[in-house]
């Protein structure tokens, strides 16, 4: 009815972050607020009570969502491989162990992973320290929270989301309905 121009790209994002539904949202920032919870809620009031910035407030609120996530999500690593290579706690190096079971919250190791291993699911840190990623392949995911842009990149790459993107001709990702 209108110009498209005078309306905002719209995002959405499907899979079992959203019950397997089809989300649309006028922004990034409004998909997460509709997965995770109070996301959408936090105002710049709230931040300021807190002495920080809103951004850096929205930032944390999505590394405790990674965390969880990686959690989550590294447990269900941990099931696969025992049900479908017979993995086990007593083959796996003393090294190996320690980094699938670290706390998520705390900064990885950035040094590699074998192929060949077990999946291993890790955090980008949000503070501003001297670490860079490992390469990331089918055995090693990095959940990146840095920008909600990259979270849902990093949803989609762990499973929670089939996929998401934006609905105009600039996407690089598939149409939800393959258009």
């Amino acid at each position: 009815m209108g110009n498209d121009q005078q309306h905002g790209p719209a995002f959405w994002a499907c899979g079992e972050a959203t019950g397997q539904e089809l989300w649309l949202g006028s922004s990034p920032a409004v998909l997460l607020g509709s997965i995770i919870g109070g996301y959408g809620k936090i105002g710049k009031s709230l931040a300021k009570l807190e002495g920080i910035s809103w951004s850096e407030m929205l930032k944390q609120v999505r590394f405790a969502y990674a965390c969880d996530l990686a959690k989550d999500f590294q447990g269900r690593a941990l099931v696969t491989a025992r049900e479908e290579t017979g993995w086990s706690t007593l083959t796996e190096s003393s090294e190996n162990l320690d980094r699938i079971y670290a706390d998520k919250a705390f900064v990885a190791s950035n040094l590699g992973w074998s192929k060949n291993s077990v999946r291993l699911v890790i955090v980008h840190p949000i503070i501003a320290v001297d670490w860079e990623p490992p390469v990331e392949h089918r055995s090693l995911i990095v959940i990146d929270p840095r920008s909600e842009i990259s979270l849902l990149r990093s949803m989609v790459r762990v499973g929670v989301l089939t996929n998401a993107g934006r609905l105009d001709a600039r996407s690089r990702v598939e149409h939800p309905y393959g258009m």
